[in-house]
């Protein structure tokens, strides 16, 4: 799971929203994409910096695009033989009103439901989920789904997206 997470090139592959996607420097401990984001007309970049600490924890930060606020995590946790626990956390808010009253909805869409599009991305894949050394992109094409789930492999718990203005005791 820590590998599609990671492996941000394969994006458009499988998430409708994304329509471009970079990777810009990957290392041990960094990985650093931009990612076009398009969906129902409303078209943007964002670049991040992301540090990891593989395969348990992904800390995503903004180095470019449209948001004032833009940091969260990835947390899977292990769950013995039946896969991990995935966790989501992210606050962002955009940078200008017009664009947040233009995008905010979209993107509070986008984020809510990434957790669920990863796991569905591991069921299509069943047992072919890349792991080190690093995947082929023939790899990440849609497989039919086997008949045991990620939902047993990978247990789900979402932590909601946020917009600091949602969060108490968050600064605007």
């Amino acid at each position: 799971m820590f590998d599609l997470i990671e492996g941000a090139e394969h994006y458009p592959d499988f998430l409708p929203w994304c329509a471009e996607a970079t990777i810009l420097e990957r290392s041990e401990a960094v990985v650093a994409a931009r990612l076009v984001v398009a969906v129902r007309g409303v078209r943007f970049t964002i670049a991040t910096r992301n540090r990891k600490a593989r395969p348990g924890w992904m800390g995503l930060a903004l180095d470019d695009g449209p948001f004032s606020v833009f940091d969260g995590e990835w947390q899977l946790t292990p769950l013995g033989g039946d896969g991990c626990k995935v966790a989501f956390a992210l606050r962002y808010d955009f940078s200008n009103a017009a664009l947040r009253a233009l995008a905010g909805p979209v993107f509070e869409r986008v984020t809510s439901t990434l957790v669920d599009a990863f796991v569905s991305r591991a069921d299509a894949l069943g047992e072919r989920v890349p792991g080190e050394p690093r995947f082929d992109r023939a790899d990440l094409r849609a497989r039919p789904p086997r008949r045991a789930t990620s939902r047993q492999r990978c247990r789900l718990a979402l932590s909601r997206c946020r917009r600091p203005d949602r969060v108490p005791g968050s600064q605007r």
